[in-house]
C-alpha cells in the first residue's frame, strides 16, 4: 500500500493486520477522506501493488467500515451478488433446474384460468432470473445482538467469498471491539484470506498484536513490528 502525500509504503499481509495510527486530527481526516475518495474511483493518492509492481487490489475490492453495527447485510450488491451464484449453480443442475421452471410455469397458467378477468396476464417467462428473485435470498445477520463480534465475522466471510472483497479496513476499531474480539475477528479475516487494515488515532489505541505505523503530528513515520522492534523513517 502505498500514500504519497505522507510518504507511506507499507506491505499488507493476510496473516496479520497493519495498524496505521494518524495522531493530528486533520491527518487522520485527509487519510480517511482520500481513501474513501480512492474507493469511490475519484482519487489516485493511494496505490495497491503487488511484489512487481502491478495493480493488486482495484477500489471495487475494498470495504470501508466506519461503523460495524450499520453494515448492510442485504443491499443491492449482496442481493446481486446472491443471484449469480445460485444461477450458477442452477447451470450446473440443469435438469432439475429445467423440471421446476416447467412446472411453475404450468402453476401460473393454471391460476390465470380460475381468474375471471379477460385481460389476465403474467410475466413469467421461464427465465430463471426473474424465478430467483422471487425466491427472495437473503441473510439474516442478528445471530445475538447488533455488536455482537460474530455478525462481523460473518460479513468477513460474505465480503470475501460472495464480494470477493480483498481489503477491509477498519476506523477506530478498537471504540468497538476489545484486543480479545479483534484477535477473533483476525483469525475470521486470515481463514478467508481477508487483508485487514486498522485505522486509529492514537498509538495506545493499536492493535496490539499485529504491526502498527504511527504518523506523527510532524509526518515521522514510526514502524513497531510485533516483536516490538522499532523503525523510525
Amino acid at each position: 500500500m502505498a500514500y504519497s502525500p505522507f510518504g507511506i509504503s507499507e506491505q499488507l499481509s493476510e496473516n496479520q493486520p497493519l495498524t496505521i495510527c494518524l495522531e493530528n486530527p486533520a491527518h487522520f481526516r485527509k487519510f480517511v477522506k482520500d481513501l474513501n475518495d480512492f474507493c469511490d474511483g475519484i482519487s489516485e493518492e493511494f496505490a495497491f501493488l503487488d511484489g512487481e509492481g502491478s495493480k493488486w487490489i482495484s477500489p471495487s475490492k475494498i470495504q470501508m467500515i466506519s461503523n460495524p453495527s450499520s453494515v448492510d447485510f442485504n443491499s443491492r450488491q449482496v442481493s446481486n451478488a446472491v443471484i449469480k451464484e445460485a444461477r450458477q449453480i442452477c447451470q450446473v443442475y440443469e435438469l432439475v433446474t429445467a423440471e421446476m421452471l416447467a412446472a411453475f410455469g404450468r402453476f401460473s397458467e393454471a391460476v390465470m384460468e380460475k381468474l375471471p378477468y379477460l385481460t389476465i396476464a403474467s410475466d413469467f417467462n421461464g427465465d430463471i432470473n426473474g424465478f430467483l428473485k422471487l425466491c427472495n435470498f437473503h441473510f439474516f445477520p442478528n445471530l445475538a445482538s447488533e455488536d455482537d463480534v460474530r455478525v462481523i465475522q460473518e460479513w468477513i466471510k460474505i465480503s470475501s467469498q460472495l464480494l470477493r472483497n480483498r481489503l477491509m479496513v477498519f476506523l477506530n476499531p478498537s471504540s468497538f471491539y476489545t484486543v480479545t474480539e479483534l484477535d477473533e475477528i483476525v483469525k475470521t479475516s486470515i481463514q478467508t484470506k481477508m487483508v485487514l487494515l486498522f485505522i486509529e488515532p492514537a498509538d495506545e489505541k493499536a492493535y496490539p498484536n499485529g504491526d502498527v505505523l504511527i504518523v506523527d503530528s510532524d509526518l515521522c513515520l514510526i514502524k513497531k513490528k510485533q516483536d516490538n522492534k522499532i523503525e523510525a523513517r
